[in-house]
Formats: C-alpha cells, structure tokens, sequence
C-alpha cells in the first residue's frame, strides 16, 4: 500500500473543499428554486421543496426542477391527476406533496 505524502493529502483536502463549496451552492441554488416555483404557483416553499425531493431520483437537476413545476402547476390549476414527469412511484408521491 502507497504511504500518502504531502502532495496527496494537499490534493485531497483541495479537492474536499471544493467538494464543500459545490455542496453549499447547490443548497442555495435549490432553495431559490423552490422559493420561484412557489411563486409561480401559488404554494409554500417547503411544498414546492418537497416536490422537487420527490421527482429528483435519476433526473438531472434541470429536469428536475422542469418536472416539478408541471406538477405544482397541474395541481394548482385543480388538475384530476399529475403528469407524467418521471417514475411512477415518485410522481404518485410529488402528486400528494402538491396536493
């Protein structure tokens, strides 16, 4: 097994604090999402939040949040069902968040 050396652990921890920054912005970034889909719809950020948490498994982020405002926006216009935005389970789940 290689023994780390100094450059190692130098890259590592470079590369983990990035990894950190990333991490905050993406919350910022989703956040502000959710705040904007609320608006657009007429509904809370924590529910607009949850619909995003929903729909998110194997969507990209842009996806994501595309597919989340169909739904908000079919359930604030009284739609009978969500659209089909993804997996079927999870739209089932994004659907009673919305609703």
């Amino acid at each position: 097994m290689e023994r780390p050396n100094t450059r190692s652990i130098l890259e590592w921890y470079r590369d983990d604090v990035a990894s950190m920054y990333a991490a905050h912005s993406w919350y910022t970034i989703a956040q502000r999402e959710a705040r904007r889909l609320a608006r657009e719809t007429g509904t809370t950020r924590a529910r607009a939040a949850g619909v995003i948490a929903a729909l998110s498994p194997l969507q990209t982020w842009t996806g994501n949040v595309d597919a989340a405002g169909r739904v908000l926006r079919a359930a604030a216009r009284g739609d009978e069902g969500p659209p089909a935005v993804g997996l079927r389970r999870n739209v089932a789940k994004a659907w009673a968040i919305a609703t």
